[in-house]
């Protein structure tokens, strides 16, 4: 068995009630284990292996960690955690040759859409990044060479989206 040389955290969710006031604390917790705890849990786990192979780890966040939308307080501050965390342990763990890269991409066209309060009709989602889009800066990230990283990277749908502008 070849021991891990990258690790890829993919996932997340999003409530339809997700506006603070109607925002319960069930609510909050199923964004912040999901999001921000399913990525803590990943790392504690990949990290022995990850650290015998200078490995490369790559984590999916959100440009609503950066930049204010309609994704909610919740799902927000989650992803906003998520960067904190991806900082906090690329810090420890650049002196072990460890590489973290943060993805944050806007509005891709998957299921997590449907979790909209109104979700957005086929003309818009064919507009949004596509799963490959996704999956096409995962490889670029992992794929330079060990002298390089790309610390954080957003991405964006041309049509829909700019900066601070969601």
């Amino acid at each position: 068995e070849a021991p891990l040389d990258a690790l890829v955290c993919c996932a997340g969710t999003n409530i339809p009630d997700r506006h603070m006031d109607e925002l319960t604390d069930a609510g909050w917790r199923l964004l912040v284990e999901t999001n921000l705890t399913g990525v803590f849990s990943c790392l504690r786990a990949a990290m022995p292996q990850l650290r015998q192979t200078r490995g490369h780890v790559v984590v999916v966040s959100s440009v609503s960690a950066l930049w204010p939308d309609g994704s909610g307080p919740a799902y927000q501050a989650s992803k906003a955690g998520v960067n904190a965390l991806v900082r906090a342990v690329a810090l420890e763990e650049h002196g072990r040759g460890i590489r973290f890269t943060s993805i944050l991409p806007a509005m891709v066209a998957t299921e997590i859409l449907d979790k909209r309060p109104e979700p957005p009709p086929p003309e818009v989602r064919e507009q949004c990044l596509q799963p490959e889009d996704v999956a096409a800066t995962i490889i670029f990230a992992l794929s330079l060479p060990e002298r390089a990283c790309v610390a954080e990277l957003s991405v964006l749908p041309n049509a829909l989206q700019v900066l601070g502008r969601t």
